[in-house]
């Protein structure tokens, strides 16, 4: 099916998770971007308020984002990133295992920026089925560093083996001196 809503916009980015998807446009007379979301609500995923529709049949724009400059998106089975040009982040969605970075296992309806960030410049995000990885500048630094949080079962985050769920980004050694992000 055609989206003809779309026919105005420049589409940026598309991605998909878990019984839903997500658009990154760009008004074509404007600077900034914005996101929508179709599909399935479950688990705040969509970004939407958690009232008591099930399902969104027609992509709608996520209200806590409008207005905001956000270069990526991404997606994964049940969570969300978005990624802001000056280098913010935001996470919503599924949180069980605390792959939102929020420092808890709440699911978000509503994007929510992770403040574990405030003095980063985010590069890039990634979400992943139950876990998210950043690669961040800390504000004093040149150099870049990889961070992770979320399920943790059988050290798929390259941490210290022990917790297999961790809520708040944790800095990921293991790429310090063997690939230098910048």
């Amino acid at each position: 099916r055609v989206v003809t809503e779309l026919a105005k916009r420049k589409t940026l980015q598309i991605c998909a998770g878990m019984y839903f998807s997500l658009i990154l446009l760009k008004e074509k007379d404007q600077k900034t971007s914005y996101v929508m979301s179709c599909g399935e609500k479950a688990s705040g995923k969509l970004g939407l308020s958690s009232d008591s529709a099930n399902t969104v049949h027609n992509f709608t724009i996520i209200p806590e984002l409008k207005g905001i400059d956000v270069k990526s998106i991404s997606a994964k089975k049940k969570h969300c990133i978005a990624l802001t040009a000056s280098g913010k982040i935001y996470t919503w969605g599924l949180n069980e295992h605390g792959q939102l970075g929020l420092g808890n296992f709440e699911n978000e309806f509503k994007p929510k920026p992770i403040t574990f960030f405030d003095n980063y410049k985010v590069i890039s995000a990634g979400a992943g089925n139950h876990h998210s990885i950043v690669i961040a500048k800390s504000k004093n630094d040149e150099q870049a560093q990889v961070f992770a949080f979320g399920e943790n079962l059988n050290n798929k985050l390259c941490l210290k083996p022990g917790k297999e769920k961790i809520s708040t980004p944790q800095h990921v050694e293991f790429f310090d001196e063997k690939a230098p992000f910048t």
